[in-house]
């Protein structure tokens, strides 16, 4: 598995890519024709439905997966598709429970609002007011506290991290959810409600603030209520692991009538579909611990566009249903947000919806929420090559729906944009990862490049895919996709220079960076350095050999140079390997972090640096006599400036000191 899947991975819920964000559509009823349409669309659902899903676990290689759609009050469509487990269980659609992974923190925001409906909380309140002791937050950059709504929307300023502590394999390395979350804490990187950028560890912190504020476990918060109310008697956020197992404050097992049902994940070895390990959320639940049946999740869709009633029962007032379901915060002016929480998307036309997406190592979920339509659509399957079908089918039944689906149109134009479209150009680096520890390494190829076409529009090539973008009419820094309903967006610094971009996501950002903040001058100064340590070498062994008259000061010059060029291709050497090693470990980085290469790496980088320290003090003396020749003397500096070149970039990669 490539890194990049990994940086995919590592949030259990990259959002539902394939979805732009946009403003809200005016909610127009559907008039009698559509109503007509939809009828008619849902008399073969099943059998539309069943061809994507036989095309995709053909092509995708899928082991299994589960769907339920739900449409005007009513559970339209509930069926499992190939197999739960090892031994060729066929999935159950109302009793096999898949791993939802970030489909889990819509959960949490729904906890989120019934506390405040009931005046426990407000969503404006300083999170520390609710927070245990342990979980104090310290102030944001700008001095101001991070509020509850700052956690429901990823903008409370948080780097992100995940290798070595998201997931586990062991069950004796799980720890309380309170503890996990003092132990792992991130930096602040920005100030609370500037820019929302996608944090499992705020979303799980919003759940411990949940059990503490209800003096329940958040297991039991939402047992009692959302999934009572709800019928939702098969799902869980607990795991299967014994007791004795684990740590005494870990919350209890999941019950035995229900962990004989949990699918099984699966990946290809060798050609040949094979169960994988189980992926241990209990220590992180609220952020993506979650396992339900399709059948539960039509129930929650239901409620949640029902206005939060289902049959009678309620997890939310409607008028609180209502807000939830509203914008609470966006990146940029003409681009989707964050709904309380939910992730907006944007379809034809304009259309919104709303939901979240989930994903594991071997397990990925979409389910999507369009109220216009009264649709909701959940996806679940259970292998590793699965993220591209959870993506595509709600896409796929939304299209269907759509009472005119149509062409998309193409963007009218932006004379004034076109004109600076020179200013967009550049690389840009997501905002979704480590800025304070080793784990930003991982995010060298993570950019986003943006080049201008002559024909006046521009070029995106990220992740693998390249895209064009068109001005929008009327709007300032907006791009709409040639093809597509997708939107981009750009920001500006105060003095007006082009300074991020906003993901199509909406849930993501990325900043501008120099060339040498790119992954190509870090290796082009590894290449100078490793060129110069070698000519030093060089040079050392002919000095030897001509027996020169050298004076203490050239001897020691010569002598320090000699082991500050060993220590550099020493670490370049390491550096070779520790990168080979991280791309080639795959998803493993998640539980193997930090891999004992990349440890070695950093010690030999550290050496490296003192040795170049010591290297400058020897330039004044050595410049005092004459054995050298100028050249030499010249090249000496060369080497040692770019021995100093270099550890300043692994600096800035974090790579100097020990922070992992």
């Amino acid at each position: 598995m490539s890194l990049r899947i990994v940086l995919l991975i590592l949030g259990l819920s990259l959002p539902l890519s394939a979805f732009a964000q946009g403003p809200v559509p005016p909610e127009d009823p559907v008039d009698e024709d559509a109503g007509e349409m939809a009828m008619d669309r849902e008399a073969d659902l099943e059998a539309f439905v069943d061809g994507i899903v036989a095309a995709r676990m053909d092509s995708d290689r899928l082991a299994g997966a589960t769907v339920a759609v739900v449409h005007r009050g009513e559970v339209q469509l509930l069926k499992g598709y190939g197999k739960r487990d090892g031994d060729g269980t066929p999935v159950d659609a109302e009793k096999t429970l898949f791993r939802i992974a970030s489909i889990s923190k819509p959960f949490v925001w729904v906890a989120l609002m019934q506390l405040d409906e009931r005046g426990l909380i407000s969503l404006d309140d300083p999170a520390n007011d609710h927070l245990p002791d342990t979980l104090q937050l310290p102030p944001g950059l700008d001095g101001e506290p991070i509020r509850i709504h700052h956690l429901m929307s990823h903008n409370a300023g948080f780097e992100d991290s995940a290798l070595g502590h998201l997931l586990e394999r062991e069950v004796e390395n799980l720890r309380p959810l309170n503890e996990y979350l003092d132990r792992v804490r991130p930096e602040l990187v920005r100030p609370p409600g500037e820019l929302a950028t996608y944090s499992n560890w705020a979303s799980a912190l919003a759940g411990a603030l949940v059990a503490e504020v209800s003096g329940l476990g958040f297991e039991e918060y939402v047992e009692e209520y959302i999934f009572a109310p709800l019928g939702m008697e098969r799902s869980t956020f607990r795991e299967t692991y014994s007791p004795d197992e684990v740590h005494e404050d870990m919350p209890a097992p999941v019950a035995e009538e229900l962990a004989e049902h949990f699918a099984e994940g699966f990946r290809e070895q060798a050609g040949v579909l094979e169960p994988a390990y189980f992926e241990y959320l209990a220590h992180t639940a609220p952020s993506g611990g979650m396992s339900a049946t399709a059948a539960d999740m039509a129930n929650f869709m239901l409620a949640l566009l029902n206005e939060g009633e289902l049959n009678g029962d309620r997890i939310l007032a409607d008028d609180t249903a209502r807000r939830m379901s509203q914008t609470r915060f966006s990146n940029a002016e003409g681009m989707n947000g964050l709904a309380h929480g939910f992730i907006e998307y944007r379809f034809d036309n304009g259309l919104r919806g709303y939901g979240h997406g989930g994903a594991l190592v071997h397990f990925f979920s979409g389910m999507v929420l369009v109220p216009e339509l009264e649709l909701g659509i959940f996806v679940s399957t259970n292998t590793a090559g699965g993220r591209g079908f959870s993506q595509a089918l709600p896409r796929h039944v939304v299209a269907r729906f759509q009472a005119e689906p149509g062409e998309q149109p193409e963007a009218a134009g932006n004379d004034e944009l076109t004109e600076r479209l020179e200013d967009y150009a550049g690389s840009y680096r997501h905002t979704r990862r480590s800025y304070s520890g080793v784990e930003k390494i991982t995010a060298i190829d993570n950019v986003m490049k943006v080049d201008v076409h002559d024909d006046g529009y521009l070029i995106t090539h990220m992740g693998g895919q390249t895209r064009r973008w068109l001005p929008v009419d009327g709007q300032v820094h907006l791009f709409e996709r040639v093809d597509g309903p997708d939107r981009l967006a750009f920001g500006e610094s105060p003095g007006g220079d082009i300074n991020r971009f906003y993901h199509p996501s909406g849930i993501n950002a990325g900043e501008r960076i120099g060339f040498f903040g790119t992954g190509q001058w870090l290796f082009t100064i590894m290449g100078i350095t490793g060129l110069a340590a070698l000519w030093q070498l060089g040079g050392f062994w002919i000095r030897r050999r001509q027996r020169l008259n050298e004076t203490t000061a050239e001897r020691t010059a010569s002598c320090l140079m000699l082991a500050w060029s060993l220590g550099w291709i020493s670490a370049l050497v390491l550096a070779w390997q520790a990168m080979s090693a991280i791309r080639g470990a795959g998803a493993e980085n998640l539980f193997l972090w930090p891999l004992p290469i990349l440890q070695g790496w950093v010690l030999i980088n550290n050496l490296a640096v003192l040795l170049s320290l010591l290297a400058v003090i020897s330039i004044v003396p050595l410049w005092r006599t004459r054995t050298w020749s100028l050249r030499q003397r010249l090249y000496h500096i060369v080497a040692v400036f770019a021995g100093l070149a270099l550890a300043m970039t692994l600096n800035d990669w974090n790579l100097i000191g020990w922070r992992f």
